[in-house]
C-alpha cells in the first residue's frame, strides 16, 4: 500500500488505518511484534516512478486490446455498411479488404517505429515526443496502428468461427 503522506486526494489515514488493522491481525494469530516486523510492506520510495511506468505499460497495453476487441466486432460495422450498399460487385468487396490490409501494414510499419513494443515490455520508461513532428503524422500513425489490430481482431474472430464451424472447440 503506498500514499503519499499528504496525499490531496486519499490522505494517509486510510492506508494507515488499514496497517494498523492487518497489524492487529497478525498478533491476533499469535505473531509477535518481531514476527510482525519481517512481513513489514517494502517502503517504495520511488512510487511516482513506479506508477508512472505501470501507467504506461497499461495505456498501451489497453489501447492494443481496445484495438482487438474492436476487431472482433468488426463484422457487426461490414453488416451495417453492406446494407447501404445496393449491390455487391468484386470492386465493392475487394477494395475494403485491399484498403484495411494497407492499413495493417502501414500499421506494422509505425508500431516499431513509434516503439510501441518498447513501451509494452518497459525497455523504454518514458514516451518521447518529437515537438518538430507535425501533429497529424502522430495521429496517423497511432490509428494506422489501431488498424492493425483492428485487422488482428477481425482476422481473429473469422478464425475463431472457423473453428466452431469445424467443431474443434469440443
Amino acid at each position: 500500500m503506498v500514499t503519499g503522506e499528504n496525499d490531496s486526494y486519499y490522505g494517509s489515514s486510510s492506508v494507515r488505518e488499514t496497517y494498523e488493522k492487518l497489524v492487529q491481525l497478525y498478533r491476533d494469530k499469535g505473531l509477535t511484534d518481531e514476527q510482525i516486523k519481517m512481513y513489514r510492506f517494502i517502503k517504495i520510495s520511488k512510487g511516482a516512478s513506479i506508477a508512472r511506468s505501470v501507467h504506461l505499460v497499461c495505456a498501451y497495453l489497453n489501447y492494443i486490446l481496445m484495438s482487438l476487441h474492436l476487431g472482433l466486432h468488426w463484422n457487426t460495422m461490414i453488416g451495417a455498411m453492406r446494407k447501404n450498399c445496393e449491390e455487391e460487385t468484386a470492386v465493392s468487396k475487394w477494395i475494403p479488404r485491399l484498403l484495411a490490409a494497407g492499413i495493417a501494414g502501414y500499421g506494422i510499419y509505425a508500431f516499431f517505429r513509434r516503439q510501441i513494443g518498447e513501451y509494452l515490455f518497459l525497455r523504454t520508461h518514458f514516451v518521447f515526443f518529437d515537438d518538430s513532428e507535425p501533429l497529424i503524422f502522430f495521429f496517423v500513425d497511432y490509428l494506422a496502428i489501431m488498424g492493425q489490430f483492428v485487422f488482428i481482431g477481425h482476422c481473429l474472430a473469422g478464425w475463431l468461427k472457423w473453428l466452431d464451424k469445424k467443431g474443434c472447440h469440443k
